[in-house]
């Protein structure tokens, strides 16, 4: 595991680059995270590669987690399909202290960071690349 951080002016964060970073993901989030309640934005391409075995490992220690699958593609890059995401949100009882995972391409990143600033602000979120495994703060 390598720990690149990342020095922006007012925006200081740390990128977590590794091999099966998934197997502990639960110290990675506690390292900045001290609440139980994680909502993860996902592809349907990417959730049956890899989390779903990530939402598995937070279940299994003592995550509350509430994953949201958008269908994958830049086609799906629509009002309609953030309107299902923030009704996921809402359903999945989010607040501002609860944590966003984006797990996932530029569509989902994209879609995470808008749910969060237009809606949510001041949740944090964290960003997982599905070719890179790691994790940094937006």
């Amino acid at each position: 595991m390598k720990r690149l951080r990342v020095n922006i002016p007012k925006n200081e964060y740390d990128i977590i680059v590794g091999k099966g970073l998934l197997r502990g993901i639960d110290t990675l989030i506690r390292e900045v995270y001290d609440r139980n309640k994680v909502h993860i934005i996902t592809d349907d391409n990417v959730y049956s590669l890899h989390v779903k075995k990530a939402e598995e490992e937070l279940k299994q220690k003592g995550f509350d987690v509430n994953t949201i699958i958008i269908p994958a593609g830049e086609q799906n890059k629509t009002i309609e399909t953030v309107s299902v995401v923030w009704s996921k949100l809402i359903e999945g009882n989010i607040t501002r202290k609860d944590l966003i995972i984006a797990y996932g391409g530029g569509v989902v990143r994209r879609f995470s960071r808008l749910c969060r600033k237009y809606y949510f602000k001041g949740s944090a979120i964290y960003t997982s690349a599905n070719y890179i495994a790691g994790n940094a703060r937006q």
